[in-house]
Parts: C-alpha cells; structure tokens; sequence
C-alpha cells in the first residue's frame, strides 16, 4: 500500500468523524424527529463507547508508526507530546476491553485532555505558519536544533484541512466524547 493510500484511508475516516461529530452536535437541537436520533445515538454510544474508544485508539496507536516506521516520515516533537498522550490511553482501553472492565474515565480525560491541547496547539500553529512564514518559527521550529522535523510541516494535507495532527485532535476527541458516553463500569 503506497503512503497515499494508507493518507486517503485515515484521511477519510477522520472526515467521518468530522461528520459523526455534526450529526451528534444536530441532535441536540429541539426538534422531535432529531431528539429520537439523538436518543438512538447516545444509546449507541452508552452501550458500546468503550468500544469505539478502543477503537480509535487502536488506530492512533498504530497509524504513527505506520507512517513512521513503514513510511520514514519523521514525526516532530509536538508529534512525539502527543504520542506520548495517546498511546498509554491505547494501552489502558485495549487492556480494559480484553479484561471486560471498565476504565478510569478521570485518567482518560486527563490524558485526552491534554492530547487534545497539544495537538490543537501544533494544528493552529502550523496553519499560522503556513499562512504566515515565520510567525511560529520560535516556537514550532522543531528542525532549528536538527533533532526532528518541523513541526510547522505539512507531509500532506487532505480535503484542504486534514493534517497529523488535526487527526490526532480529532482522535482525542472522539475517544473522550466516547468515555463520557460509554455506560460501561
């Protein structure tokens, strides 16, 4: 499988959680016909969020390597913050769903929290510096210092707005919305 590929597979599902995202935000609305898909949904979620949590942080677990280590993409240090927020979350969920048990959800949101800042932090700065050279250079240069890449470079960008880390935001996310749902003890 060629890296653009694998970048149009992940690529996609994360615009299908952009839209899963809408679609829960729209069922709040006061409207008969969308509070019983609201209810539908958040029923889904009760029963099975620990699942779709696990799920994803599956996919974030292995994704980063897979691009690291199959397509020598270098990550940069604001990449390695959030890997370093991600996979423990991944191991926690993955060994919880093996075992039957439920997860400490206050350690999945300090951890997601925390994810989630990093990587709209690294995904606002390298927008900022895509339209604005030099603006972040301070901060997000990570390649000044010659240890890693930049953190202000795009190695792709799909349907316009999707980069590694808006994918890593939207992982945090996705995973702490399916904690708070998730009914499982």
């Amino acid at each position: 499988m060629t890296i653009t590929t694998f970048t149009a597979i992940v690529s996609f599902l994360v615009l299908l959680s952009h839209v899963l995202f809408v679609l829960l935000a729209v069922s709040y609305l006061p409207l008969d016909p969308v509070r019983r898909f609201n209810t539908y949904l958040i029923n889904l979620l009760k029963k099975y969020g620990q699942l779709v949590a696990t799920v994803i942080a599956s996919v974030s677990l292995v994704s980063p390597l897979i691009f690291s280590n199959i397509y020598y993409l270098m990550p940069c240090n604001l990449c390695w913050y959030q890997r370093i927020f991600m996979f423990p979350i991944a191991i926690l969920l993955i060994t919880a769903q093996i075992r039957g048990k439920a997860i400490d959800k206050v350690s999945m949101y300090v951890l997601a929290a925390l994810g989630t800042i990093t990587a709209l932090f690294h995904y606002v700065s390298q927008r900022l510096h895509s339209s604005a050279p030099g603006f972040f250079d301070g901060v997000v240069g990570c390649d000044a210092i010659g240890m890693s890449a930049s953190c202000s470079e795009f190695y792709f960008l799909e349907y316009g707005y999707i980069t590694i880390p808006l994918m890593a935001l939207t992982a945090f996310l996705f995973i702490a919305v399916a904690i708070f749902f998730s009914d499982k003890r």
